[in-house]
């Protein structure tokens, strides 16, 4: 998710690849969060916030997972097509905190050469461990997602998704923090020095 850049006094300006600032009163939706939240969560039939905001460090997360009070209506809302619960306006539990990470604005390695990182990965490398950090001391889980994985191992980041709402919901343990889901073995087949992606009989370099 691109996050709100504010000046001095506040406003929330979107910055160009050009350095010109525009003023804007919120971001467009991501079609990839729209295509995760109808083909995952809405799947799983699961209660959801999405664009949860963390005010102590101004940053927005992708999407809550939550367990709600029993007999408790909700309050919907819809924000850029993508109908959700209101954060501000329900009780509810968080299970899961989700992030929908973007092959190349966040470095993926499947899709970015390391020996090429831009200026701009390294801020959002810089922000997501701040997030990261924010999950583990408020006690929260946090799932990351690779774009990659949910445009290709769509059945694993399904099962991930499954096994930790099962282990959430039976009162397993979990570590609180990050924890990135999807097919770990194309993560392996990534060659550290080449940057090379082995996929079947095909290889892509990148």
């Amino acid at each position: 998710m691109r996050q709100p850049v504010r000046n001095k006094k506040g406003v929330k300006k979107k910055v160009s690849t050009t350095g010109s600032e525009k003023e804007t009163v919120k971001y467009g939706v991501s079609k990839l969060e729209m295509y995760f939240a109808q083909n995952f969560l809405d799947n799983l039939g699961v209660d959801y916030i999405y664009e949860y905001e963390a005010k102590d460090i101004g940053r927005f997360y992708d999407f809550a997972v939550i367990a709600t009070i029993p007999k408790t209506e909700l309050i919907m809302e819809e924000k850029n097509g993508i109908k959700a619960v209101s954060q501000h306006r329900n009780s509810y539990r968080i299970k899961f905190l989700c992030e929908i990470d973007g092959g190349f604005w966040h470095g993926d390695p499947r899709v970015v050469d390391k020996r090429r990182v831009t200026n701009m990965q390294r801020r959002n490398h810089l922000i997501d461990k701040m997030k990261d950090e924010w999950c583990e001391r408020h006690h929260m889980v946090l799932i990351r997602i690779w774009e990659y994985d949910i445009k290709n191992n769509a059945n694993e980041v399904m099962e991930g998704l499954k096994k930790m709402i099962k282990k959430l919901d039976s009162g397993e343990s979990v570590r609180y923090g990050m924890h990135r889901i999807g097919n770990k073995e194309d993560r392996k087949k990534t060659n550290k020095k080449s940057n090379v992606v082995i996929k079947k009989k095909k290889r892509y370099i990148l």
